[in-house]
C-alpha cells in the first residue's frame, strides 16, 4: 500500500512539473541538451559564441583543486554536435575560466587563466572554423597572483583581442591587456582601477570605435560592492579612469548600435541578491536604471549574462537560488529597460545543487542559445538549449494585462500631431510611454511620472527628428498594467 501511494505521488508530481513547465516557458524553447560527456571529470564554467554560419561554439573547463584543462565543442543551431569535445589546453597544470569569441574572419579566439611563474596568468589559443588549431595554447602574460581569477574579453573592429582581468601587484587591480588576432601582445599590462581600492569581478564591452568599456567591483576598508566603470580608447589610453555607478558586482556588458553601454550585474545588498540593469552613454553617464530583473519575493539572482539581437533587444539569463535548487531564469528587455518578457524559469528539474553560471548568445536568425553547468549527471556537466526569439511586438501583445480600451489616440490617423490619453492605474510606480515601429524598434520613449494622463506626440523620435509615415504602436506601461494601441502617421 505504501509503495502504491509513493507511485501515485510521483505521478502527481510529474504532472504538476509538466504543467508548470508548459505554462511558464516562453514559446519555442527546446528541451535541455547535454553538451559535455566526459564521465571522469566535472565540467564547469562554460562560455558560448556564434559564428557566421549560426553554429554554436562552447568552451568550458574540467578543473578541480589540483589540475584541469580547457575543452571546446561545435554545435549546429539545433544542438547537433559538429565537432566533439576536444582538449584545447593539454596542460599538466590548472587551466580554467575560459572565454570564447568568434572574430570577423570566423576564427575562434579562446583565453583562460593558468599557472605561470608568478601566479595565474593569461593563456590564449586560436581555432579555425573547421576545428583546426591555428595557434596552440600559449602563455601571453605572466600573472601576479591573487585569489580573484575572473576575466573578460571582447574582439574589436581591428580583430584585436581586448582583455580585462584582476591581478595583485600589491593589491587587487583591474589590468587591461590587448593581443592581435594571433595572440601576440600589443599591450601587456595597463592598470585600469585606482590603487585605493581592491578591484575584481570584471566585465567588458567594445564599441564600434574600438573603445573598451570595463565594469568591475571595488572594495575598500569602509565600503564594499562599489560597481565601478572605466573607459579605454582604441590606442590604450585610459580616458575615464574611474566612475562609481552604485552598488553591485560581477557585471555582464555589451554595446549597442548607438554606442550606448548596457550592463547587467548582481546587487548583493539585501534583502536578497538581485539582478539589476543599467544603460550608460559612451562616457559612462547613466541613461536608464537601475532596473531590477529578478522577481519579487524570495528569488536570489546571480551570474547574469546578456546578449543583443538584431532588433536591439536585450536577452538576459541568470541563475536563481531557491532553497536547494538553482534554476536558470530568462528575461527580455528593450534597450530602455522595458521588460518585454519578465523573468521566467527556463530550466526545470531534474537538476541538483551546483547548476548555474548560464551564458547566452544570439545567432544571425535571432535564435537564443544558452549553456550552463548542471548537476543532474555525475560530476556535473555542461548542458544547453535554444529558444525561438519572438518579435518585440509579439512579446508586448502577448501580455495578459494589456487593454487597448484604456488607451485613446486622437486624431488617428494623424499628420502632424496626435494626443495620447490613458487611464491612470492609480499607483505611484513609474509609468512609461513608448512608441514602436513595425519592426519593433523604439522610436520614442519617456517617463510620465507626475504628468497628466494625456501627452501630445508630434511624430518625432527621441532625437527630435520626424519619423516617416507608416504604422506605429503606442504603449503605456508600468508594473501594474500595460496598454497598447496601433496608430497611423500620414505623410
Amino acid at each position: 500500500m505504501t509503495r502504491l501511494w509513493s507511485v501515485c505521488w510521483l505521478v502527481v508530481w510529474a504532472v504538476l512539473v509538466s504543467q508548470q513547465r508548459a505554462s511558464a516557458y516562453p514559446a519555442g524553447w527546446s528541451d535541455d541538451m547535454q553538451v559535455s560527456f566526459d564521465t571522469m571529470r566535472a565540467q564547469s564554467k562554460a562560455d558560448i559564441d556564434i559564428d557566421a554560419y549560426n553554429n554554436v561554439w562552447v568552451v568550458w573547463d574540467d578543473a578541480d583543486w589540483w589540475d584541469g584543462d580547457i575543452w571546446f565543442t561545435k554545435l549546429d543551431s539545433l544542438g547537433n554536435i559538429l565537432i566533439p569535445e576536444t582538449n584545447l589546453s593539454n596542460n599538466v597544470t590548472k587551466s580554467w575560466l575560459a572565454e570564447v569569441a568568434v572574430d570577423r574572419s570566423n576564427n575562434v579566439q579562446v583565453i583562460w587563466r593558468d599557472y605561470s611563474e608568478q601566479g595565474y596568468g593569461l593563456w590564449h589559443a586560436k581555432i579555425a572554423n573547421d576545428g583546426t588549431i591555428l595557434v596552440p595554447a600559449h602563455l601571453v602574460v605572466t600573472g601576479a597572483g591573487g585569489i580573484h581569477l575572473d576575466l573578460a574579453m571582447a574582439i574589436d573592429k581591428y580583430q584585436n583581442i581586448d582583455i580585462a582581468w584582476p591581478e595583485v601587484p600589491g593589491q587587487h587591480v583591474i589590468t587591461f591587456t590587448k593581443l592581435d588576432s594571433m595572440g601576440v601582445l600589443i599591450i601587456a599590462r595597463l592598470q585600469v582601477s585606482p590603487n585605493i581600492y581592491d578591484a575584481f569581478w570584471c566585465g567588458m564591452a567594445v564599441d564600434s570605435m574600438a573603445n573598451c568599456h570595463i565594469g568591475y567591483r571595488c572594495d575598500s576598508a569602509w565600503y564594499n560592492y562599489r560597481l565601478s566603470y572605466s573607459k579605454i580608447d582604441s590606442s590604450g589610453n585610459v580616458v575615464i579612469p574611474y566612475l562609481w555607478l552604485g552598488d553591485g558586482d560581477y557585471p555582464s556588458m555589451l554595446c549597442d548600435a548607438h554606442q550606448n553601454v548596457h550592463m547587467a550585474y548582481n546587487n548583493p545588498l539585501g534583502p536578497h541578491m538581485r539582478v539589476e540593469y543599467l544603460k550608460l552613454d559612451n562616457n559612462g553617464n547613466i541613461l536608464c536604471g537601475p532596473e531590477t530583473l529578478t522577481n519579487n519575493g524570495n528569488e536570489t539572482g546571480n551570474c547574469v549574462d546578456i546578449a543583443l539581437d538584431s532588433n536591439q533587444c536585450l536577452q538576459a539569463v541568470w541563475e536563481a537560488w531557491y532553497d536547494t535548487i538553482i534554476p536558470v531564469m530568462y528575461a527580455k528587455l528593450d534597450t530602455s529597460g522595458h521588460k518585454l518578457i519578465p523573468a521566467v524559469q527556463i530550466v526545470y528539474p531534474p537538476y541538483t545543487v551546483g547548476g548555474g553560471e548560464p551564458r547566452i548568445a544570439v545567432d544571425g536568425r535571432d535564435k537564443i542559445h544558452v549553456v550552463w553547468h548542471d548537476g543532474r549527471v555525475p560530476y556535473g556537466h555542461i548542458f544547453g538549449k535554444y529558444g525561438e526569439n519572438a518579435s518585440k511586438l509579439q512579446d508586448i501583445a502577448s501580455g495578459d494585462r494589456i487593454s487597448s480600451s484604456c488607451l485613446k489616440v486622437q486624431p488617428n490617423p494623424f499628420s502632424s500631431w496626435t494626443r495620447i490619453d490613458y487611464v491612470d492605474p492609480g499607483n505611484d510606480e513609474a509609468t512609461r510611454l513608448t512608441i514602436y515601429n513595425t519592426a519593433g524598434r523604439v522610436v520614442y520613449s519617456r517617463y510620465l511620472n507626475g504628468c497628466s494622463p494625456g501627452v501630445v506626440w508630434f511624430g518625432q523620435d527621441n532625437a527630435g527628428c520626424e519619423v516617416p509615415a507608416g504604422v506605429y504602436f503606442v504603449q503605456v506601461q508600468n508594473n501594474a498594467c500595460a496598454f497598447l494601441k496601433k496608430i497611423i502617421k500620414l505623410k
